[in-house]
């Protein structure tokens, strides 16, 4: 396995100095297409980095930037922000295509395959938009809904927390507050089967509010894999669940010392790249094996990975 970038030397484990990594970046996408392009959030901005050197920056948004998804086929950026306003940007002109209105926080937003629709998530729904018209095509419950008492936040027991496409776009999986993956039918508009976590979190003696000010404290990544065999999650604690999409089991448990904040799979699907909170590690797992083969040290704490799209470069 060949581990080599411009950005990051994955040999040495070295990032380049100076401005490259501003400190209050809250998310960074994947390398697109085989330019060294990056696209990172810096407050309300939308920052775009070419070799190292900042060449634009997007802005329209009046609060933070709370995620970015640039489109898998790389032409557009949708972004979201903390008053729950959606954009969607031209990638190479920066011009605002689209503006979308969503009553929350955006803590997420997944394109489907094709680059045609987006996937975000507002309470225990996920909300899908055709995103060439900016028109909602589904509104999909994730799960049956427990009983709505707004002042002991029972509504968000199965809260959507974040989401992500099949490779085929026919599915959408969820990783939801009750700490269990749930996929979702994207045509019929329904949840038609759920994970179960073998083993959750103790929150006993907690109540429903403080698990839920806990919990969104943290990023609770959920990924499928290039090859639709598995699904990678982590939910609240420092084990990545590997999923077989077939018999809904877990596969692998990957072991990190700290929370999990964010993970992506190599392109072929053979590796899973991952960061924790408060840490300055990237650790590379053999999803096959669930070994952990290689780490990579930084003198900063890291947020967010993510994989070039010819699978060389972290």
């Amino acid at each position: 396995m060949s581990f080599l970038s411009k950005n990051l030397n994955l040999t040495s484990g070295l990032w380049p100095s100076g401005d490259f990594w501003p400190s209050d970046v809250l998310d960074i996408i994947k390398k697109y297409i085989l330019s060294p392009k990056i696209i990172a959030v810096s407050g309300v901005a939308i920052n775009i980095w070419y070799s190292g050197v900042l060449t634009q920056k997007i802005l329209g948004h009046t609060n933070t930037v709370t995620v970015v998804s640039l489109s898998p086929n790389g032409k557009y950026i949708a972004s979201g922000d903390a008053d729950g306003n959606v954009k969607i940007w031209d990638s190479i002109t920066g011009n605002c295509e689209l503006s979308l209105k969503i009553q929350t926080k955006i803590k997420c937003l997944a394109w489907c395959p094709k680059s045609t629709y987006l996937a975000s998530c507002s309470g225990n729904r996920v909300i899908v938009w055709n995103a060439l018209e900016g028109t909602m095509c589904q509104s999909i419950l994730s799960d049956v809904p427990n009983i709505v008492d707004q002042n002991d936040y029972r509504e968000y027991v199965n809260e959507v927390l974040s989401v992500s496409w099949s490779p085929d776009g026919e599915q959408i999986a969820t990783s939801n507050l009750d700490e269990n993956v749930h996929i979702l039918n994207f045509k019929r508009g329904f949840c038609e089967k759920k994970f179960i976590k073998f083993s959750r979190t103790d929150f006993s003696g907690i109540s429903l509010r403080d698990k839920f000010v806990y919990i969104h404290r943290f990023n609770c990544p959920i990924s499928w894999s290039p090859n639709y065999s598995k699904i990678a999650s982590s939910i609240n604690e420092g084990v990545i669940h590997l999923w077989d999409t077939i018999s809904g089991k877990c596969s692998k448990r990957l072991g990190h010392i700290n929370l999990v904040c964010s993970f992506a799979w190599s392109p072929n699907g053979t590796y899973l790249a991952s960061v924790c909170y408060d840490m300055s590690r990237i650790f590379i797992w053999n999803t096959e094996s669930g070994i952990c083969e290689k780490t990579i040290d930084y003198d900063e704490s890291l947020r967010k990975v993510g994989w070039s799209s010819d699978g060389r470069h972290i």
